[in-house]
């Protein structure tokens, strides 16, 4: 797992004591981080608390241009061998894209499995650092997302998606850039 093994950046290791929050363009996100290793990550649409501007930083910095070339570490024991899998594949899905759920299972070496990787993503603890919500259903539905269906929505339309319907149901529709 290749982010599993990084050490958290110099720049981090001053701005994440324990948790801290930033206020992003979809909403807050919250880092819990102990011992230099990030331990979970968790969305939210609103937050009584300061913004930490470093931390906002970062996490626009990966929510636009993934992991690589990222110094962080983060803490995936209690996760299945499959489930590290899934998520570092996750981690690849560039911003604007997105994968099927059944396109992650068969990269992970499990045809067949994309009801396994849709319960990988619904416990993903590293949402956008893992970016579980350009993850979507065969027919192009949303599916779930820990942070609400409203949440996967927002953050899809913010990198260029067209997303018509609502709810669980929702669907991809057609992309901004792409005919």
């Amino acid at each position: 797992m290749i982010y599993s093994e990084r050490i958290l950046s110099p720049v981090l290791r001053g701005g994440i004591s324990n948790r801290s929050a930033a206020r992003l363009e979809f909403g807050w996100i919250m880092v819990w981080q102990t011992d230099g290793m990030i331990r979970r990550v968790a969305l939210a649409s609103s937050f009584s608390g300061r913004s930490d501007p470093e931390l906002k930083r970062v996490v626009e910095m990966v929510w636009q241009r993934g992991l690589k070339g990222m110094n962080l570490k983060f803490d995936f024991s209690g996760l299945s061998d499959f489930a590290c899998r899934v998520l570092n594949l996750c981690a690849e899905i560039g911003f604007g894209q997105v994968r099927t759920y059944s396109e992650l299972a068969g990269a992970a070496g499990v045809p067949g499995g994309a009801r396994a990787v849709g319960q990988v993503m619904a416990h993903n603890p590293f949402c956008i650092f893992f970016p579980c919500h350009r993850v979507i259903a065969a027919d192009g539905r949303l599916g779930g997302f820990t942070g609400g269906t409203e949440m996967k929505r927002r953050l899809l339309e913010l990198e260029g998606w067209r997303v018509e319907g609502s709810g669980f149901n929702s669907r991809l529709v057609s992309h901004r850039h792409r005919s």
